[in-house]
């Protein structure tokens, strides 16, 4: 006469911030009898204090110019509310809106792997360059699944918008970071050329203006030139601008200078492609031991004993020291051990026999 019976399941509990988790239960095999619904889906619910992070996609919409030669990325910052003590994923993928995977966009369909601590990870969508002219095209970046955290439905959606810049001129220096050997000759010096393109023909030709700034380079002694403007006819659309870079025979550390594009006429500038990164590269070998840019007047010799002492006398090299950081230097920098230095007044550094240290440089990089 029994109709029912209790099957129990005892969840093994713990203290863990972790999503609501489900096993099944399927019934087999019986005798005198036939199944009916044969399965039960059961779950255990997370009930541990701290609730779990919510993951959430930023921007929700980015913007950015075609350009004929593609091959730059959309950008995506996938956040955590809170960091999580448990390792958390998150699935994403990349859907065609009217811009279609392969032609306009690269698809990247993938899962994030967030650390314990960790709260950012980043999407990167490739978009494909053309010299079509089409409408402006979209994609969208969804966030679909997550464990040990929850998606925010509010903000689980992120939209990459293709602007179409066919129709239009728009600038753009076609390189973010570019790299040149610095050369020997200061009267000879190489070029370094940045490669400028305007994204289509102009009947009326552009002028695009841009500035030379200095970072680690400094005008005049490692590149040549402030700035200029580079004149596009109606039958081109890729010119460089081209930075004399000042060569010579010194070891020292690799130096940079931006070249930025500041206006144009009958154009537009990309707005993220304005600036590229010239890097110098020291090509003349590794650099002495002991090298700062400290300025000092005082001077010292090193005997052929290995031992070291003041002198009063000028400095004929020009090469100083700081003896605060124990180095000898020509406006560069390198490493030195600073237990040899410890008088506490500025020293210029000559070689044994008071010999000019420049004349150790080429070939001696160890003197003490």
């Amino acid at each position: 006469g029994e109709t029912s019976k209790t099957i129990t399941v005892n969840a093994i509990g713990d203290t863990v911030i972790e999503s609501n988790e489900t096993f099944n239960l399927t019934l087999s095999n019986p005798t005198n009898a036939t199944l009916g619904a044969s399965t039960s889906v059961a779950t255990i619910v997370n009930d541990d204090s701290q609730s779990l992070p919510l993951v959430s996609i930023t921007p929700s919409q980015s913007q950015r110019y075609e350009m004929s030669f593609g091959g730059f990325n959309h950008n995506f910052t996938v956040s955590l509310s809170s960091p999580s003590t448990q390792v958390v994923t998150v699935g994403y993928t990349t859907n065609d809106g009217t811009a279609v995977s392969g032609s306009d966009y690269i698809d990247n369909d993938s899962i994030l792997t967030f650390q314990p601590g960790e709260t950012t990870k980043s999407i990167s969508v490739r978009v494909s360059g053309d010299r079509i002219p089409e409408p402006d095209e979209f994609f969208t970046v969804s966030l679909n699944s997550a464990s040990n955290a929850n998606i925010d439905n509010t903000r689980n959606l992120a939209t990459g918008r293709i602007l179409d810049d066919d129709n239009i001129a728009v600038v753009s220096a076609t390189s973010a970071n570019l790299s040149f050997n610095e050369g020997n000759s200061p009267t000879l010096p190489r070029y370094a050329s940045i490669a400028i393109e305007v994204s289509r023909l102009v009947d009326r030709g552009v002028t695009v203006n841009y500035s030379i700034i200095p970072g680690t380079a400094t005008a005049g002694s490692d590149y040549t030139g402030t700035g200029g403007s580079l004149v596009f006819s109606s039958t081109q659309t890729l010119r460089y601008i081209s930075v004399p870079i000042i060569g010579d025979t010194i070891p020292e550390t690799n130096e940079t200078f931006t070249v930025r594009l500041n206006s144009v006429t009958n154009a537009i500038i990309n707005p993220d492609f304005t600036n590229t990164i010239g890097n110098i590269l020291n090509d003349d070998g590794p650099l002495p031991l002991g090298v700062s840019s400290s300025i000092h007047q005082d001077s010292l010799i090193n005997n052929d004993a290995g031992n070291i002492s003041p002198v009063a006398r000028q400095s004929t090299s020009g090469l100083q020291t700081n003896t605060n950081l124990g180095s000898i230097t020509n406006g560069q920098n390198s490493a030195i051990d600073s237990s040899v230095f410890n008088n506490s007044q500025p020293l210029d550094i000559l070689s044994p026999n008071n010999r000019d240290i420049t004349n150790l440089l080429p070939n001696q990089s160890t003197f003490f």
